[in-house]
């Protein structure tokens, strides 16, 4: 049977003649055409447009109490039956999603299929969309999807009301889709041994949604992120590894994450997928499948799918809180609703994989089992949402190693009714930051008097903090100081500079003149011309132990709490003494003052208060090496200086330390970074944890040059980031414009010795008080630190120089 609109769309919209086995009239008298695929109950309306065919397909009963919704898609499809198997599936694929989370809507999908969607007159297309949904009254609502914009939205909303596209708050529609992606993946990956970061992803499309998903998969913490797009230069993500020039079914990994366009999964694409080791496929592309047989053949071949409805449902949940809380969608900060949707995603897909588990089925086919019948719509719960998963402390503190765990000490220590919560992104002192290990050197032995002086007063803080606490964090080895005399100031100083501040401060040392009287002393092969100065109350800091006893300390106190395995996301001063942080676990923290120690980090950090240092990010080689065990106990805790060797990756500066157990093992290491960017990143994004085998050949070489015939074989090698300043000394200071903000870092390889007077000094900075110990040379404003701040006009870009 034939049938025929009634009437026109707003003078603009003719309706195509279709053919179909039932009529159903809408309020405008139009006839939705049921599907003709394999799965029944997805209607389209189709409009003959000059810009092309316009599809409105619902699934569902529409009604105003139940409206429709999905995003409007431009494309070009091969003919009008292909657009409407398209629009009757993405219809179909939004059900799930509104099911799924009860969103207080049903599903529906707005398509155009054109031959060029990229030279169509959008404001045109705008004006014919309008008129459809004008006409359905509030039955059908949409928003962006594939070639429609914000702009677009923003267009079409002057001419209809029927829109849904964050028009009144800066959220983003695709990064929400994004958000939404990376806390599905988060909580079914938690069902995969090693979870994010023992396992390898794929990113299969880097646009906006994508990106996001990529970005945030590094910011966990994965193995590895690889990322693949038909423009090569949209996988460029710092921290992830461009695959875009490979076959993307080719590329090894743990789990696949589609953001593409639709049906791209053939059985011949999950024969691949399977055998490069894909243990999952979490669905961000809506209909990623070329046809059942495609999902068949993967679930045949032991790969989970974690279905789109699920995963993909950022967009839909921003409708959803748009339309029922648009009160508070409209006054919160994109931040704040994509941290609701991760949460509902992550819950979600980690119900659905508990269901799997339960019922013995692949998840995809246990989504009925996980449908949300609240009769609420969960977009009305957003603000009471945020309510219940806010904490406050008095102080929060970004970074648990050496300074985070010291300030906290010290601020539980000084005041009795203070509150402080101390948040990492890992634990305490990890081993992928700068405070982890049994040894850090502590020496009064410098070529600045400053330093010297402070190392000393820092000791009897160690001291007190060692009486206290009943633990040995200080061992006593003694230090030589040794090599060549004419290497000039170096980051660690040099041997006559070292010596003569040593006679001058009246510090009890012993000069060694020459080669043979090293050679003597110790089981090495100084060579002709080598001095050093041998301080006998230096010696090593347990840094681990260190951060874990100062860190228990406060807690002890019932006023300090540790928050692990939390990336701080943002940072919002709401007013003077609030300042608001969001973070990975989907909650947010407001305190009064906030105290930034996050090591190399620390620009990520500074970039949510428009304030950027000139800190780079070092790669520093050590590792462990077997001496032989009879002269295991002759092994001091050593530092060598030698020229550096132009035109090579000679730094010469290598060190040494004693055995920390009873096994003949030692940690040897170098204090220099070559100049090349694979060692000198801006980012953490950027760095690479790998050694590189020739910088471990320079200390395999060193060690068999000046202590011949010591060491057995070389054990491990390792590789740590330090954050560096110009001048390779800290920063400890507010953050201009910040008041309630103290920021530490720059430690420059060089800072752990005064782990407990930089502590004592931040404490003294958030009560407002006076540093105890004069910490001026540490100030953010010097010329080395390279100051930004971004001025309001520049908030959102890039900050600019500020005036020293």
């Amino acid at each position: 049977m034939r049938c025929q609109m009634v009437g026109k769309l707003g003078g603009r919209a003719k309706r195509l003649e279709v053919r179909q086995p039932q009529q159903r009239k809408t309020r405008v008298n139009a006839v939705s055409v049921p599907g003709q695929g394999p799965k029944d109950g997805a209607k389209v309306l189709q409009f003959d447009t000059p810009a092309g065919t316009l599809m409105v397909g619902h699934d569902g009963h529409l009604s105003r109490e139940c409206p429709g919704n999905g995003g409007l898609r431009l494309w070009s499809y091969k003919n009008d039956e292909a657009a409407r198997k398209e629009c009757e599936a993405l219809s179909r694929g939004m059900t799930g999603k509104h099911d799924v989370y009860n969103t207080g809507f049903s599903g529906a999908k707005l398509v155009l299929n054109s031959s060029d969607p990229a030279a169509v007159d959008k404001e045109e297309v705008m004006q014919y969309v309008a008129d459809a949904l004008n006409d359905l009254d509030g039955k059908v609502y949409t928003g962006c999807d594939l070639n429609t914009s914000e702009q677009d939205m923003e267009y079409l909303t002057s001419l209809s009301p029927y829109v849904l596209a964050s028009i009144d708050c800066a959220a983003d529609s695709n990064v929400a889709t994004g958000e939404g992606v990376f806390g599905a993946v988060m909580g079914a990956i938690e069902f995969f041994p090693g979870g994010v970061r023992g396992n390898t992803f794929m990113v299969k499309g880097c646009g906006k949604v994508g990106s996001v998903v990529a970005r945030s998969l590094v910011n966990a913490g994965a193995k590895a992120v690889y990322t693949f797009d038909v423009v090569s230069a949209a996988a460029d993500i710092p921290g992830c590894v461009n695959v875009s020039d490979k076959d993307w079914t080719a590329v090894e990994c743990d789990v696949f994450v589609p953001c593409s366009v639709s049906g791209f999964i053939t059985v011949d694409a999950a024969d691949k997928l399977a055998a490069n080791g894909v243990k999952l496929v979490c669905g961000a592309s809506n209909v990623p499948f070329a046809d059942e047989a495609a999902l068949e053949r993967l679930l045949e071949r032991g790969i989970e799918f974690l279905p789109e409805a699920v995963s993909s449902a950022g967009a839909v949940l921003c409708d959803s809180i748009e339309m029922y809380d648009s009160v508070s969608y409209q006054k919160a900060r994109p931040i704040e609703v994509y941290a609701y949707i991760r949460h509902l995603t992550k819950s979600k897909a980690r119900e659905l994989m508990l269901k799997s588990q339960e019922l013995q089925k692949p998840a995809c086919m246990c989504l009925a089992a996980v449908k949300n019948d609240d009769p609420v719509p969960v977009g009305t719960l957003f603000s009471d949402w945020m309510k219940e998963n806010t904490v406050e402390y008095d102080v929060a503190v970004v970074g648990a190693g050496m300074a985070g765990t010291a300030c906290a000490y010290y601020l539980t220590r000084d005041d009795p009714s203070v509150t402080v919560g101390v948040i990492d992104s890992r634990t305490v002192a990890h081993a992928g930051g700068s405070s982890y290990g049994a040894s850090r050197m502590y020496r009064q032995m410098y070529s600045v008097d400053y330093f010297s002086k402070l190392q000393t007063d820092a000791l009897k803080l160690w001291g007190e903090i060692q009486s206290e606490h009943g633990v040995k964090l200080l061992s006593e080895n003694g230090l030589i100081f040794y090599g060549e005399t004419d290497t000039g100031e170096t980051v660690e100083g040099s041997v006559p500079g070292a010596a003569e501040v040593m006679q001058r401060l009246g510090i009890p040392h012993t000069y060694y003149d020459d080669a043979a009287a090293l050679n003597a002393k110790w089981p090495m092969k100084a060579a002709e011309g080598m001095e050093g100065v041998y301080e006998a109350t230096a010696g090593s800091a347990n840094a681990s132990l260190t951060c874990e006893t100062l860190m228990s300390a406060a807690a002890a106190t019932g006023r300090a709490e540790l928050n692990q395995n939390e990336v701080i996301e943002d940072i919002h001063e709401e007013a003077p003494g609030s300042i608001l942080l969001t973070t990975s676990r989907n909650r947010f923290i407001r305190c009064k003052k906030l105290v930034l120690s996050p090591g190399a980090w620390v620009n990520d950090l500074l970039a949510h208060v428009g304030v950027q240092l000139d800190v780079e990010v070092q790669s520093v080689h050590w590792g462990h090496y077997r001496v032989r065990p009879e002269l295991r106990d002759q092994m001091p805790q050593w530092f060598c200086f030698l020229k550096e060797k132009p035109g090579t990756w000679d730094g010469g500066l290598y060190y040494g330390f004693p055995a920390e157990t009873e096994e003949p093992v030692i940690k040897v290491g170098i204090d220099f970074t070559p100049e090349d960017p694979r060692f000198r990143t801006r980012t953490m994004a950027e760095f690479n944890y790998e050694p590189d085998a020739r910088v471990t050949k320079l200390i395999d070489d060193f060690l068999e040059k000046y202590w011949p015939g010591v060491f057995e074989e070389r054990l491990e090698m390792k590789c740590s980031p330090y954050a560096m300043t110009k001048d390779g000394s800290f920063v400890l200071d507010k953050v201009p414009g910040h008041d309630d903000i103290v920021v530490f870092t720059g430690g420059s390889g060089r800072a752990f010795k005064f782990a407990p007077l930089l502590g004592r000094c931040m404490a003294d900075l958030v009560q407002g008080k006076e540093p105890t110990y004069d910490i001026g040379p540490f100030s953010i404003h010097r010329p080395e630190i390279g100051l930004q701040m971004a001025t309001k006009q520049q908030q959102g870009g890039a900050p600019a120089p500020a005036a020293a």
